[in-house]
């Protein structure tokens, strides 16, 4: 059965297994390896360590820039930022971030966001309006709105 072009297949691996057609590789808790290999800071329950892999068919490409690694192809783009927060304040930097995914979303004609993982430690931290995860969705907020 073919996959139709605008399908992203998702499986998960091994983390070692090669996979010279992937499209990205989430590796959890591990470093990157290989160039559309993106590194999600989680420790992974279970026994056995695995990584998804997405796929899907046609060209697709890799390249970082402006602090973000981009993986493309016709009809998806996966974007991906690591930064620490520096005293800039969460607010801040969600605001930064989002604005940098989505106008690089924007500027390659990937119109809608199907999924958004974000990862923040100790994210609720603090009290009523200074409580992290809500100084996060402020930052975020702001972008949308904008």
């Amino acid at each position: 059965m073919a996959i139709p072009p605008d399908r992203l297949n998702i499986r998960f691996t091994a983390p070692e297994s090669a996979a010279p057609t992937a499209f990205a590789r989430l590796l959890f808790g591990e470093a990157p390896k290989r160039p559309h290999d993106f590194r999600v800071p989680l420790r992974q329950l279970g026994k056995a360590p695995r990584a998804e892999l997405w796929t899907c068919p046609g060209p697709h490409d890799f390249h970082e820039g402006d602090g973000l690694q981009i993986a493309r192809s016709r009809d998806h783009c996966l974007v991906y930022a690591s930064v620490a927060e520096a005293g800039t304040g969460l607010r801040n930097l969600s605001r930064e971030l989002y604005d940098a995914m989505l106008t690089g979303e924007r500027l390659q004609d990937y119109p809608h966001i199907v999924k958004a993982w974000n990862y923040i430690a100790e994210i609720n931290e603090g009290e009523a309006d200074d409580e992290r995860y809500k100084q996060f969705c402020l930052g975020r907020g702001e972008v949308y709105d904008a």
